[in-house]
């Protein structure tokens, strides 16, 4: 893997590219995240927002 120079948005719609074409191929339940022990309560919005925005179930907390 070599790194490249690359603007926000080039490095957005490349990562974006990538995660949807991991929904697509695996369903949306493949997209999950992981927040850790540190996490906060906007950390733990975040998530599940990013979550939610692939269809994905899978949350920080199970009560989500």
């Amino acid at each position: 893997m070599t790194w490249v120079r690359a603007t926000w948005n080039e490095a957005t719609a490349a990562i974006g590219g990538k995660l949807r074409a991991l929904a697509d191929a695996h369903d949306a339940r493949s997209i999950a995240t992981y927040r850790g022990n540190a996490a906060d309560s906007v950390a733990i919005t975040m998530a599940n927002t990013f979550c939610h925005a692939f269809g994905s179930p899978n949350t920080s907390r199970p009560d989500v």
